[in-house]
């Protein structure tokens, strides 16, 4: 595994600079209500005046709630994911490259490297089958990894979702709106078998076996990242937890995938 180590430095940064993104969508926020908090303090104003703070106060505490916050969340943990993503393949592309070059080390200064005149065998002795060793690399541990952390959000996702629907299930605006209360529910359901074979899945990465096992797992994290995104789940949570779901599946599909000659079964 040649490690580019350019394009993992590129991408650290784009990380570093979408957190910080997140970081500055708060900040502003914050200190944008800060500043009408201490304007409404001063003493002399008029009441158009205070009135137009106070106004605007609380327009910046709702949206604070309803859209700068979620947008600060989502944004902070895309970055977080991407600089995470980034060290888990520097690491592995590192370790790659140690083990080729120690593997490398062995084979050359193995004792009896000349080959020696083997005499035909003999009819009755099996003739030896040779078998070709298998390059290993790291990333179906990555994709382990990853799947495993997909699969933690996705049972936290199935218990928003479930809850979303037992809240909810005596209002009468979602009893005339039975999609806002089947949706839920399906996508909770979903996500707790989305949970248990994506979990297996992980374990199966881990150990470099059942390549279809680990696809099949993967891909209902991915669904359920989908599904809950698409339900919102309670307090807005869903789509805030759903997307990291579906980037870390999508990475763990294509880790799996590039590493799909070292599965077994």
């Amino acid at each position: 595994m040649v490690w580019n180590w350019k394009g993992t430095l590129a991408t650290a940064i784009i990380g570093a600079a979408i957190l910080s993104v997140g970081f500055a969508i708060s900040a502003i926020t914050n200190s944008t209500m800060s500043n009408l908090q201490t304007q409404l303090q001063q003493s002399g104003l008029a009441t158009a005046q205070r009135d137009a703070f106070q106004g605007s106060l609380n327009w910046w505490q709702i949206e604070k709630v309803d859209v700068f916050d979620p947008i600060s969340e989502f944004v902070t943990i895309i970055g977080i994911i991407i600089i995470i993503s980034s060290v888990i393949y520097a690491v592995l592309s590192i370790s790659g490259e140690l083990i080729d070059r120690t593997k490398k080390i062995k084979i050359e200064d193995a004792p009896g490297n000349e080959q020696p005149v083997a005499e035909p065998p003999l009819a009755s002795q099996p003739v030896a089958q040779k078998t070709m060793p298998v390059h290993t690399t790291g990333f179906p541990v990555a994709a382990g990894i990853l799947t495993i952390i997909a699969a933690s959000f996705a049972i936290i996702i199935a218990f928003l979702a479930i809850a979303q629907a037992t809240i909810y299930t005596n209002s009468y605006y979602y009893q005339q709106n039975l999609t806002y209360l089947v949706l839920p529910l399906f996508a909770g359901i979903w996500n707790f078998i989305a949970f248990a074979l994506g979990l297996t899945a992980g374990l199966f990465s881990l150990k470099r076996k059942r390549f279809m096992m680990a696809i099949v797992g993967i891909s209902l994290l991915i669904v359920g990242g989908f599904l809950s995104v698409l339900q919102t789940g309670t307090l807005g949570l869903g789509w805030i937890i759903g997307i990291p779901v579906i980037i870390l599946s999508i990475l763990s599909a294509i880790f799996v995938g590039i590493s799909k000659n070292e599965f077994i079964g």
